[in-house]
């Protein structure tokens, strides 16, 4: 049984330093608080060199969980806000850099504080999904993602894509005190 219990245990450390496959996939670009998404992290061609969409960051909320996972204290790395490299793409060329990077970052911020919201409720109700399965996450996945996406056509409305620069630093601020809010639920933690 001791035999038993230490093998299980050299697992459990080994499995929680094991990086997942978002960390050790090139393509992906985690969010980060000190890493800002780069001109260089967009690396898809512009599928309509004429059209009017200069930007355009491929970025999802991934999740690497099982039944076991929720019950673990690295439940946060479960839970992955990341930019996929190969289907994003910026126009360098005509626009300004810099402010579409800060529109795009800003989008990549909204997106982490649904991510730590779902990282909250997976903790604070990992008991009833287990034992009421998937459904009681999707359904507030679901909610989740509708929350986001209406807060992003707000930013974007609001700051009329980023370009009002007073609004935009509105904006920002209003997404740093979500994110310092919620800063327990941050991936590394």
């Amino acid at each position: 049984m001791k035999q038993l219990l230490f093998i299980l245990s050299f697992l459990s450390v080994f499995a929680a330093q094991a990086q997942s496959k978002y960390e050790t996939n090139p393509d992906y670009v985690l969010w980060s608080a000190t890493r800002k998404l780069q001109a260089g992290d967009y690396r898809m061609a512009r599928p309509h060199p004429q059209g009017n969409t200069p930007v355009a960051g491929m970025i999802m909320v991934g999740f690497d969980l099982r039944g076991y996972d929720l019950f673990s204290k690295h439940l946060n790395k479960k839970v992955v806000n990341y930019l996929q490299r190969s289907g994003s793409w910026i126009d360098t060329t005509n626009y300004e850099p810099a402010f579409l990077l800060t529109y795009e970052q800003t989008r990549f911020d909204i997106l982490e504080v649904y991510a730590r919201k779902l990282r909250k409720e997976l903790k604070e109700n990992r008991r009833t999904i287990v034992l009421r399965g998937g459904q009681t996450f999707d359904d507030r996945h679901e909610k989740l993602m509708a929350e986001c996406n209406r807060l992003i056509v707000e930013y974007s409305d609001d700051t009329d894509s980023g370009r009002l620069e007073a609004k935009q630093r509105q904006w920002e601020a209003k997404i740093q005190a979500m994110l310092d809010e919620l800063a327990e639920y941050a991936y590394d933690r």
